[in-house]
């Protein structure tokens, strides 16, 4: 390693608190942890280009390859045989931005690439991380800091012939199910899934029905069911979107961001259920859908009355019939949409309860 290499510290609050980073060749290579003696060997390296921007340009670059310590942390498991001498190692997934900006690294412990494991995502940002410059590891200390580290590392993967990874549409057309039982098939929506967390979610039945169908649980079986599935094949599992579509339909239907962990203490101390749903999306047949039955849900047929056009036509249809029980009903589910939290919709509940 010459003189002219440069090189990356990442600082983190994980075993890869002092990552020092070079390219050498066509492989990238690291040294790490307290003394430095845990590894990163990435001989694999590719590179999305994003076609569909006005001007092509690169999204991400991905370095796989494995990371070998000696064991300086005693909670991380120990693999059953020793690889290159070194009694805890794993696969690695090293992604960076062209910025250089949230750029993470995963691991699997005591597996090889393309294995299940036990996992973790280490993040790495710009602003814990320093440039350095060291000649064959010498004067560390006399570093010099600066915030870009990351920026510049991937300003030197940019200048390297990297090919592109598997296109989308290939990966699409040759895509075999993670999971499938009468009821769900799921698909990765990307080779890497235990990094991109995205997957295409497909039932037998109509969209109109699907509650029906899942006796209303169907997020909450979706949730489980994906849950277990990143538990046994990635190790840890956060948060995943899931984009759900009937059989033979590859249009989407609506799009559940499921969260499958407390992240926060504030979210252990509130002891809420998990997985539970973070976000929530419905395409335009989904909500064509749910404003015919809004305006059709309760009375006569809404083509018989006169404002079933209108957006709000299920409450005027009830003004102009003079149905009480149904102004509260419509107000109801207003007010449902506008509680910020689990307390405030109970609230809703109770004091509708009390008026009737």
């Amino acid at each position: 390693m010459g003189s002219d290499q440069s090189h990356v510290t990442c600082l983190s609050k994980s075993s890869l608190m002092r990552t020092l980073l070079w390219i050498d060749e066509d492989t990238v290579r690291g040294i790490y942890g307290p003394k430095f003696d845990g590894k990163l060997v990435g001989e694999s390296l590719s590179k999305k280009v994003n076609v569909n921007a006005d001007k092509p340009r690169v999204d991400y670059y991905d370095v796989k390859g494995y990371w070998y310590e000696l064991g300086y942390f005693p909670n991380q498991p120990v693999c059953k045989e020793k690889r290159d001498g070194y009694p805890q190692w794993g696969s690695f997934t090293l992604r960076v931005t062209p910025y250089g900006s949230d750029s993470y690294l995963d691991r699997n412990f005591c597996a090889d690439s393309g294995q299940a494991g036990k996992s973790e995502r280490i993040m790495l940002r710009n602003p814990f991380n320093q440039w350095l410059s060291v000649p064959k590891y010498q004067s560390v200390n006399d570093a010099m800091g600066n915030t870009d580290g990351l920026k510049q590392f991937a300003n030197q993967l940019s200048t390297m012939a990297i090919s592109e990874g598997m296109d989308a549409e290939a990966f699409l057309a040759q895509r075999q199910p993670l999971y499938q039982n009468e009821k769900l098939t799921i698909y990765a929506k990307s080779p890497e899934f235990c990094i991109e967390r995205s997957f295409d979610v497909y039932y037998p039945g109509s969209s109109e029905e699907r509650e029906n169908d899942f006796h209303g649980q169907y997020k909450e079986v979706v949730g489980a069911t994906l849950n277990r599935l990143l538990q046994e094949q990635c190790k840890e599992a956060t948060k995943a979107r899931v984009y759900n579509a009937q059989l033979g339909n590859e249009t989407p239907w609506d799009s559940h961001t499921f969260q499958f962990k407390p992240l926060t203490k504030a979210e252990q101390y509130l002891m809420l259920t998990y997985p539970r749903v973070v976000d929530y999306h419905a395409y335009d047949d989904a909500q064509a859908y749910e404003q015919h039955k809004e305006q059709n849900h309760f009375g006569a047929r809404c083509e018989d009355l006169p404002f079933c056009d209108l957006p709000a036509g299920t409450l005027l249809n009830a003004i102009y019939r003079g149905d009480g029980r149904l102004i509260k009903q419509a107000e109801l589910k207003q007010d449902l949409k506008r509680a910020g939290s689990t307390q405030q919709r109970n609230q809703v509940m109770m004091d509708f309860q009390g008026w009737m």
